[in-house]
């Protein structure tokens, strides 16, 4: 037996919480958005869209850290992540895959192989979707959302 008896969905619950924050720790691409504004640097040059774009990526992954910082915050303290985590989970998933994709995008033909430069952005992308079933799905994730912090009715789809 772990925990108290009666009391086995609350530590189920508190175990994925805690999953969910650390699947969705680190940076995108696994530390590397140095990498992507990098490649931007060599091949988007006054592209106005795509600078639009990788400032979005900037901005929101600056975000992500905050979300991540709360969090850690809250855990230090004892406190259950709750479904913060949940909310971190999806948005960090989502915008893995962008930063990913926006990566192969940068590197045009060649972005649809899988030598060179591209094998390491094809590996992140198959792996950033991955992320997006792993510690719950993207729609599972939605429903904790839409039931505990916004308080909608239960899902019974």
């Amino acid at each position: 037996m772990v925990g108290e008896v009666g009391r086995g969905w609350t530590l189920a619950r508190t175990t994925l919480a805690n999953e969910r924050v650390a699947m969705s720790a680190g940076s995108a691409l696994g530390g590397s958005l140095e990498q992507l504004v990098g490649l931007a640097a060599r091949v988007v040059g006054d592209d106005a869209v795509a600078l639009d774009r990788l400032g979005r990526l900037v901005a929101d992954e600056q975000t992500l850290s905050v979300m991540a910082h709360r969090t850690t915050l809250r855990q230090v303290s004892g406190t259950d992540p709750g479904p913060g985590a949940s909310v971190r989970k999806l948005v960090s998933g989502l915008h893995q895959q962008d930063a990913t994709e926006f990566g192969l995008e940068l590197l045009g033909a060649d972005g649809a192989t899988t030598d060179g430069e591209a094998a390491a952005w094809s590996a992140m992308f198959l792996a950033m979707r991955a992320m997006t079933i792993a510690g719950g799905t993207t729609e599972v994730q939605r429903n904790l959302i839409a039931e505990r912090l916004l308080g909608l009715p239960r899902d019974d789809a």
